[in-house]
C-alpha cells in the first residue's frame, strides 16, 4: 500500500454497482478504479497495482473465478486481497470455489455496506471506521 491512501479495483459488469462501490470508498479517501470485465480487470491490475480487489464472479470475457485464479497463481499479484462479490442466489458451492482459488472473502449481493467496509478495512489492516452515513442504500 502506498502511503495512507489505498487503491481499490472494483470489477463488476453492472455500471451502477461500480459507481456505488466507488462512491462508498472514495468518500473514505480510497483511490478507486473500476473494470467491467475480466480482461479489463487483469489489465487494470497490471497498470494500477491495486491494494485490494472487489471482484464479481459473473463478468464477461474472463469470469471472476478465472481472474482470481490467474492473480493468485502469479507471484507479482498473489498477495493482493480479493473479495469475491456475487448474487445472493448463487450456489453455496460458489463461495467454496472462490475461496479455494485464493479469494480472501466472499460477499453476497445485495451487500450490506457496513459488511463490505469492514472486510476491506480488515483485509488492508486498517482500523475499522464506524459508518455513520446511512444515506446510501444497499444495492440490489
Amino acid at each position: 500500500m502506498s502511503g495512507t491512501q489505498a487503491t481499490l479495483l472494483v470489477v463488476d459488469d453492472e455500471p451502477e454497482i461500480n459507481k456505488l462501490v466507488a462512491r462508498i470508498f472514495e468518500k473514505r479517501g480510497y483511490v478507486v478504479h473500476t473494470a467491467a470485465d475480466g480482461a479489463e480487470a487483469l489489465a487494470q491490475v497490471a497498470s494500477k497495482h491495486p491494494d485490494l480487489i472487489i471482484l464479481d464472479l459473473n463478468i464477461p470475457k474472463i469470469d471472476g473465478w478465472e481472474v482470481c485464479r490467474r492473480l493468485k497463481s502469479d507471484a507479482a499479484t498473489s498477495k493482493i486481497p480479493i473479495i469475491m462479490l456475487t448474487a445472493a442466489h448463487a450456489n453455496v458451492d460458489d463461495a467454496h470455489i472462490g475461496l479455494g482459488l485464493g479469494a480472501d472473502e466472499y460477499v453476497a449481493k445485495p451487500f450490506v455496506k457496513a459488511v463490505l467496509l469492514y472486510n476491506v478495512e480488515r483485509l488492508l489492516g486498517r482500523p475499522h471506521s464506524e459508518d455513520s452515513d446511512s444515506t446510501e442504500g444497499d444495492p440490489k
